[in-house]
């Protein structure tokens, strides 16, 4: 079955056709995780990562992983709760994590 995600506004009422395991590939991306870390969690082959990856990538009109994360957030896609659990080890992550920046759009919405 697939989880379809409506977009809050600009897209005239366009649903994104994401299956729950897509949905949750993109929660880990949007948190910071390495494909090679979501196979760790998920318990799948980097292969089927990145075949996500990709239809994902397709589904959503984006062509690489910022794209991804600013879609997700601006559209909804990924709440704040699921993107910032990630706690990355220390010396091993490039990327923030998104519980450090200082304002998500809800935040700059309201300003």
């Amino acid at each position: 079955m697939l989880l379809q995600r409506q977009a809050a506004g600009g897209t005239g009422g366009k649903d994104f056709c994401l299956t729950p395991r897509e949905t949750q590939v993109t929660a880990f991306i949007v948190a910071g995780y390495s494909d090679k870390e979501i196979v760790r969690k998920l318990d799948v082959s980097e292969q089927t990562v990145k075949n996500h990856v990709a239809n994902i990538f397709g589904k959503l009109g984006v062509s690489d992983r910022l794209e991804l994360v600013l879609f997700a957030l601006h559209h909804r896609l990924i709440d704040r709760g699921q993107a910032a659990h990630r706690t990355p080890p220390k010396g091993k992550s490039r990327v923030m994590p998104l519980k450090t920046l200082p304002l998500w759009p809800e935040e700059l919405a309201s300003r």
